[in-house]
């Protein structure tokens, strides 16, 4: 079995910690990405919403764009289990004028019954599919929520995840491995309807998107950066051979073959009265 490093963030050097510190913020940072995050909060009643948890929040990017929203006028509390992401997630409430409206603690997704019941709503943005058990998680995640408060959910369907362009073998091993070494369940989201069944949780909205690049790599160059130090990590792949995947995907968009491709799904669940 492989290990999947964004679900071992409190035992990873510093050098892994922040390859996945510069990851999570170049996505913050892509307009798509973030377009992604304001439609689901919008399905939240935010002008209702007085304490919001964001849980596995790792640097912080949907809890600040959260707390950043005119329309909120509540606090947010950010949990994740790395010291050195909670690290960085604080300093950036701190440059954004935010550190009274959000708040980062290092906590643990699948221990969070000390905070049982003290929240109107909660977020898990790219949490289950980097989790050993989800449903298990969500039920940790439900039970920090009130009676008829909110929850969303979102994260990738890994399993569609796709590099093609020049060189597509290359592209399909990279893919392959990218899977196995940083993604614990990549179809999480094609089973959660189950999850939310067996939880009695009610559907409020499900967004549904198509992140694509065709040509010149954005979104997925940050992605590129992070894996010669993330994947063997995991133990997929040694560096060496990553860096050749790597590179031919580089190439790719420079000379303007590149494809890249991942769905995303985004749920807002609320828990009955």
């Amino acid at each position: 079995m492989s290990f999947d490093p964004y679900n071992r963030t409190d035992e990873l050097s510093t050098e892994a910690t922040g390859a996945i510190a510069a990851r999570l913020e170049a996505r913050g940072e892509s307009l798509f990405f973030s377009n992604m995050i304001d439609e689901y909060l919008a399905e939240m009643d935010v002008p209702s919403l007085t304490r919001v948890l964001d849980v596995g929040c790792g640097t912080g990017v949907a809890a600040l764009r959260l707390a950043s929203r005119p329309d909120f006028r509540g606090t947010v509390v950010g949990v994740d289990r790395s010291a050195g992401l909670i690290e960085i997630a604080d300093a950036k409430a701190s440059e954004e004028g935010l550190t009274g409206k959000v708040t980062f603690e290092v906590g643990d997704a699948t221990s969070l019954s000390e905070i049982s019941g003290r929240f109107d709503a909660a977020l898990a943005h790219t949490l289950v599919s980097h989790v050993d058990n989800a449903r298990s998680v969500l039920a940790q995640i439900v039970a920090c929520v009130r009676p008829g408060g909110l929850i969303a959910i979102f994260d990738g369907d890994y399993a569609s995840w796709v590099y093609g362009g020049d060189h597509p073998e290359a592209g399909e091993m990279l893919a392959a491995a990218v899977v196995n070494a940083i993604v614990t369940n990549a179809t999480v989201m094609r089973c959660l309807p189950a999850d939310i069944r067996s939880l009695g949780l009610q559907i409020v909205a499900v967004k549904s998107y198509v992140l694509s690049e065709v040509g010149e790599a954005s979104f997925f160059a940050s992605s590129l950066d992070s894996y010669p130090t993330l994947l063997p990590v995991s133990g997929v792949a040694d560096k060496e051979t990553v860096e050749k995947w790597v590179d031919i995907q580089r190439g790719n968009s420079a000379n303007g073959t590149f494809f890249g491709s991942i769905n995303f799904y985004a749920y807002v669940l609320r828990r009955p009265e």
